[in-house]
C-alpha cells in the first residue's frame, strides 16, 4: 500500500491535470473546445483568454505540487503541496471572480459553465489539500514537529 504522502501526490497530480482540461476543453470559455495553441489567437482581447492563462498557469503549479508530493518521500515535503494545494484551490476560486474576471453578459458560456466549473473545482482543490494537510500533519507531524 502507498503512503499517504503519495497518495495525495497521485491525488494532486490528477487534480492539476483536469484544472489544465477545465477551460479549455470540459467547460470552453467560448463554449467549443479549443485546439491547442489556438487560445492566443482566437480569444486574443478577451477577459476570456485571461482566465483560461491564469487557470492554465495554477495548473501548472499544481502539477508541480503533485510531482513534488509524489517524487521525495520525506513527510514534510507532502505536507508543504498539501498546504500550497489549499492555497492554490483558493486562488482558482478567485480567477473567474476577481483576478482574471469571465466575462459580464450573463448568457455567456464562460459565465454559464466555466465560472461556475471553476469555482466548485477550487472548492474541491481546497478541500483535499486541507484534508492532506490535516491527516499529514496528525500522522507526522507531532513525531517530526511540524
Amino acid at each position: 500500500m502507498l503512503p499517504r504522502n503519495r497518495i495525495f501526490g497521485f491525488i494532486i497530480l490528477a487534480m492539476s491535470i483536469i484544472l489544465y482540461y477545465l477551460p479549455s476543453r470540459l467547460f470552453p470559455v467560448c463554449g467549443f473546445p479549443l485546439p491547442p495553441g489556438a487560445e492566443v489567437g482566437l480569444l486574443a482581447g478577451h477577459a476570456c483568454s485571461k482566465t483560461l492563462r491564469v487557470t492554465q498557469g495554477l495548473a501548472g503549479l499544481t502539477f508541480i505540487l503533485g510531482l513534488a508530493a509524489l517524487l521525495w518521500t520525506r513527510p514534510l515535503i507532502a505536507w508543504i503541496s498539501s498546504l500550497a494545494a489549499a492555497g492554490l484551490g483558493i486562488l482558482v476560486i478567485l480567477t473567474p471572480l476577481a483576478i482574471a474576471p469571465v466575462c459580464k453578459m450573463p448568457t455567456m458560456s464562460c459565465r454559464l459553465g466555466t465560472l461556475p466549473a471553476l469555482v466548485s473545482f477550487g472548492i474541491l482543490l481546497s478541500a483535499v489539500g486541507g484534508a492532506g494537510t490535516l491527516l499529514l500533519w496528525k500522522r507526522h507531524g507531532r513525531a517530526t514537529g511540524l
